[in-house]
């Protein structure tokens, strides 16, 4: 009555992944077991694909659940935070929130899901985000929302803005000191 996903063996030895649903089937007193086979070959190799573009990108990826609990990482973000994938991976968000909003954050969430008014879901958004050594750091944050049949989640794309916002305020002081000249 369930299905579970197995390795299955072809007549070479060579081994495959499967799907394997099994029914019990009672007719007139003759007990029978049905399996139903599924060749999950093709949909591994497009996760591998899947995860592997995911660990290639140069930027952070976190996925987090509707209870803000963190599910996936790639490598960039274990880079840019400090914290290795099992210290992320079961542990709420906020660990990386930076601005003061740590102690927040589950209500923001709380919030869009009972209102669906989205702030800064669907948007891109200058935050500030925390290592894990404490320090933080200005980045620019891309969120989505995603449900796949009804299973619910939420991506972050983070782009450290770190040096950008170094050229800005470089940029600024040169104004400034051009215009006192002009000035002068």
């Amino acid at each position: 009555g369930k299905k579970r996903e197995l390795m299955a063996r072809r007549k070479d030895g060579t081994e495959f992944p499967i799907e394997l649903g099994l029914s019990d089937i009672n007719y007139e007193g003759d007990r029978r077991f049905c399996g139903f086979i599924r060749d999950l070959t093709d949909v591994k190799r497009r996760e591998r694909l899947v995860l592997g573009m995911l660990e290639a990108s140069m930027d952070p990826l976190l996925q987090i659940d509707d209870h803000g609990i963190i599910q996936m990482v790639n490598e960039a973000a274990v880079r840019q935070f400090g914290y290795q994938k099992d210290e992320f991976l079961g542990n709420n968000i906020s660990m990386i929130v930076g601005g003061g909003h740590a102690a927040n954050h589950d209500k923001y969430l709380q919030r869009y899901l009972e209102t669906g008014e989205a702030r800064v879901i669907g948007k891109k958004r200058e935050l500030m985000a925390r290592r894990k050594d404490g320090t933080e750091f200005p980045i620019e944050l891309g969120l989505s929302d995603i449900n796949y049949e009804g299973d619910r989640r939420f991506c972050g794309f983070i782009r450290d803005i770190t040096r950008q916002k170094q050229d800005e305020l470089e940029l600024k002081r040169r104004e400034e000191f051009t215009n006192s000249i002009i000035e002068a």
